[in-house]
């Protein structure tokens, strides 16, 4: 059978909402006291069936957990009925609008899994099971509406099948819980139903545990657009091009297990390390491609601790900057027998860059060049330098919150970075556009959500990767990086060097940058200014990038560097 098409997806979002949306309709959804009452009916008067309903989904369940796994129809047609349910009691109660959408609902999801092949659909992670075992029970239970029974008549009579929210709860979690269809499509009309019920009936109708679905909702939606699989590169006829790589793997790294994506046009191709700095950030390449896999074969390793590279198992105590460097030099020697290159090109952004000039002074055999986009050098200074930056920038503003926080956490050279200033640092460059990008404002806009919708993690990468960012603060090895001056440590690389740095970058001084490279002794060295970019220029200006890349560092040269950096050459 074909896959089910988009428009059957986007078909499905109008039909659930358009009810809501069509004038006849919404004179009987603008008393909020009346709906709520008309809820109450169904519920009270048709508790009967609801207890009916709960020995019918318990005997499911049971069989569910007892090993019988259902075809995708059958499953669909299970977990259909109460939802037709719901419509046959809205009709029977005088509410065309849940009449009319539940029974719209029930045919399409019931079409989408007649045309879906047994063993098709996204998989269920800890988490997504965890969340789709938390809706099962709230489902059960959903406690509103009955009136005059004791508390534990929910146990037994919540109106499951009568109802919208606590039936679409209960599909929702079975979902999760990995017994439904599961695909794309079927999961994405039954979020969609979700998401609009559970904002209804929290925000509408004030029934505040509803947002228990909308969360249900939400995270089914994100699961369905979590393949977890790197998309192929295709050529014209959309078939996988020849001779190209886009894949997710796992290598014993140092005896633990690390996790990378390697993403190339052409294997044959030039290999380039990326080293990511306080947090993965591939994902970004979603909504910024940087294009580097046109010329490289680009591997995206997200290190010890960090990412797909997370685990409960490995102990804090080996995030050492000496463990760091180790795998990297580990992970280089596996993709120099991979892909049968004496040497490799070695890129770090951010805290990826402390590590990486590093790895290249003590290992210049290793390389054919190093690149550091935002270089560090010494970041108890450049701390020092975006504190008094902010503090003028807010003080312009008349932002007397962010003057008065700042002021009480001041950063100095023998005092470091005090717990106060690290608490709003992030949260202060990104509202001056001096963070991660010059035009990221927000980490919830540009760097949350951009990771949930991130299709090459599944739903329980996507829950750790943020789990490692919170554990591992700015950094895993913060306390060293901020107190080590490379201008000292680092004073001579043999290989070409290249330092990348936004003008408008704070999060790691481009001053700093600037001076260091003048100061650093290398065969050919160069300074490539990026005028629209903060601190990630390969996402803010890709084009640019990928000239430097192409013409400078596979030629060896520094032609299209900063002029004073190709005079100190």
């Amino acid at each position: 059978m074909r896959p089910v098409p988009w428009s059957a997806v986007i078909l499905s979002t109008l039909v659930v909402v358009s009810a809501e949306a069509a004038p006849s309709q919404r004179s009987a959804l603008t008393d909020r006291t009346e709906i709520l009452a008309g809820l109450g009916r169904i519920a009270n008067e048709a508790f009967a069936y609801a207890v009916l309903w709960h020995l019918v989904i318990g005997s499911i369940l049971t069989a569910l957990w007892l090993g019988w796994r259902p075809s995708p129809p059958l499953s669909s047609g299970l977990l259909c009925l109460p939802l037709l349910s719901v419509s046959g009691f809205a009709w029977a109660f005088g509410n065309p609008f849940n009449g009319s959408s539940f029974a719209l609902l029930t045919a399409l999801l019931g079409w989408i899994a007649w045309r879906t092949p047994r063993g098709a659909g996204v998989g269920s992670g800890r988490w997504t099971t965890a969340l789709g075992g938390l809706l099962v029970a709230f489902a059960w239970s959903y406690p509103h509406f009955l009136v005059g029974r004791p508390t534990l008549a929910y146990l037994v009579g919540a109106p499951l099948g009568l109802l919208p929210c606590p039936t679409l709860s209960l599909v929702i979690g079975v979902a999760l819980l990995g017994y439904g269809p599961s695909t794309k499509a079927w999961s994405l009309v039954l979020a969609t139903a979700g998401v609009f019920y559970g904002l209804f009936g929290a925000l509408r109708l004030g029934v505040v545990i509803d947002l228990v679905l909308l969360a249900g909702s939400l995270a089914l939606g994100a699961r369905a657009m979590s393949t977890g699989k790197p998309a192929p590169f295709l050529d014209a006829s959309g078939k996988p091009l020849p001779g190209s790589v886009s894949e997710k793997i796992h290598v014993e790294i140092n005896g633990t297990r690390q996790g990378m994506f390697i993403k190339s046009k052409d294997a044959t191709h030039p290999v380039l390390l990326y080293l990511h700095g306080g947090m993965p950030d591939y994902f970004l390449t979603q909504q910024h491609p940087t294009g580097l896999d046109d010329s490289f074969t680009v591997v995206w390793w997200e290190q010890r601790g960090s990412g797909i590279s997370y685990s409960d198992d490995v102990s804090p105590a080996t995030m050492t900057v000496e463990q760091l460097i180790s795998d990297t030099v580990a992970v280089t020697e596996y993709l120099r027998t991979r892909f049968g290159k004496q040497r490799i090109y070695l890129m770090g952004h951010s805290g990826g860059t402390f590590i990486g000039i590093q790895v290249a002074a003590r290992h210049p055999e290793l390389y054919e060049a190093y690149i550091g986009v935002a270089q560090m050098t010494y970041q108890l200074e450049s701390e020092r330098l975006a504190h008094l930056y902010m503090l003028e920038q807010f003080r312009k503003r008349g932002d007397a919150r962010l003057v008065k926080r700042l002021e009480a956490a001041p950063v100095t050279l023998s005092g470091g970075t005090p717990a106060g200033y690290v608490a709003i640092r992030d949260r202060a460059m990104h509202g001056l556009g001096i963070g991660t990008m010059h035009g990221m404002h927000s980490l919830v806009t540009g760097l949350l959500i951009p990771s949930f919708l991130f299709r090459e993690y599944t739903l329980s990468e996507k829950v750790t990767l943020w789990r490692a960012k919170s554990r591992s603060g700015i950094s895993l090895v913060w306390d060293e990086m901020v107190a080590t001056d490379l201008r000292q440590s680092v004073t001579a690389v043999a290989t070409p060097i290249y330092f990348v740095h936004g003008r408008y970058d704070y999060t790691v001084s481009y001053a700093l940058a600037k001076d260091y490279l003048a100061r650093l002794e290398a065969p050919v060295k160069g300074f490539y200014t990026f005028e629209s970019s903060a601190h990630s220029p390969l996402f803010e200006e890709p084009a640019a990038m990928n000239r430097v890349m192409r013409e400078d560092v596979l030629a060896g040269t520094n032609h299209l560097a900063d002029g004073e950096a190709r005079a100190a050459s």
